[in-house]
């Protein structure tokens, strides 16, 4: 389960609309935490831009932290400081800091993946300077 992120207009609003569609989602998947997933041994929950949860998204975030089992995985993942969470919030992850992919890295990656010409994904790798979705975005305006 993906969600693209928590934030709302006014997270002081539990009547705001998204708020109440994550309390909904974070009551489900405490509820869930009890079974097994019939997919494999692991059952992964990943939030996007978990810099953008309000303090009241990350208290309901911390209980169904609070109560995960063996088997269970939370990932967030931000682009930004980890400053804007709270220290509580902060303390229950480890953070990983990745380096974005050298030019040549991210134009094999490219021509891999898309089968686009050598010398264009280079080029478009050296103007994307690591930023792999922009280099994405790049290649697709290229192959039209």
């Amino acid at each position: 389960m993906i969600l693209p992120y928590l934030s709302s207009n006014d997270p002081r609003n539990p009547r705001n609309p998204r708020f109440s569609k994550f309390r909904s989602r974070i009551s489900e998947w405490t509820r869930s935490l009890a079974y097994a997933s019939m997919f494999g041994p692991w059952s992964i929950k990943i939030v996007n831009e978990l810099d953008r949860c309000s303090k009241d998204a990350q208290d309901m975030l911390l209980t169904y932290l609070d109560r995960m089992k063996p088997g269970h995985a939370f990932l967030g993942t931000t682009n930004l400081d980890l400053t804007g969470l709270t220290e509580r919030f902060q303390t229950r992850f480890q953070s990983v800091r990745l380096q974005p992919p050298d030019n040549e890295r991210l134009a094999a990656f490219l021509f891999r993946r898309w089968g686009a010409p050598i010398g264009i994904t280079r080029q478009i790798a050296e103007g994307a300077k690591g930023n792999v979705r922009a280099a994405m975005a790049d290649l697709e305006m290229w192959m039209g």
